[in-house]
């Protein structure tokens, strides 16, 4: 990550912070419920040492005061998934360019070697 991406990271977490009084999110993940539906969950941590997580769909929250928060700031709200095949088309042309650039590299590390 260069140094600007990093500052504009690094502000943005510390907006994210202010706006839910403390709270900052820590983790991301996803699975099934007990009747096969989707669910994912985002985990959180305040700055007091105290954690908590939000499902979706649902909205539910295991702490009182970050669920507040998050209704109030529009959060709870379902986030747009990006649909399977989308993320499996832009994952292996990631995967792709990181081939063809690392083979470029190699050819002409051993060019470079030849002469």
């Amino acid at each position: 990550m260069n140094h600007s991406r990093r500052q504009a990271f690094e502000r943005m977490a510390k907006e994210e912070t202010s706006r839910l009084g403390g709270w900052y999110q820590s983790g991301l993940g996803d699975g099934c419920d007990r009747d096969g539906k989707f669910v994912y969950f985002h985990m959180y941590n305040h700055i007091d040492g105290r954690s908590a997580t939000a499902w979706y769909p649902g909205g539910h929250c295991d702490n009182a005061d970050l669920a507040e928060k998050l209704r109030l700031s529009g959060e709870s709200q379902l986030p747009v998934k990006t649909a399977l095949l989308t993320r499996i088309t832009n994952g292996l042309s990631r995967l792709v360019c990181r081939l063809v650039k690392g083979s470029a590299m190699l050819f002409l590390h051993v060019s470079r070697g030849a002469n």
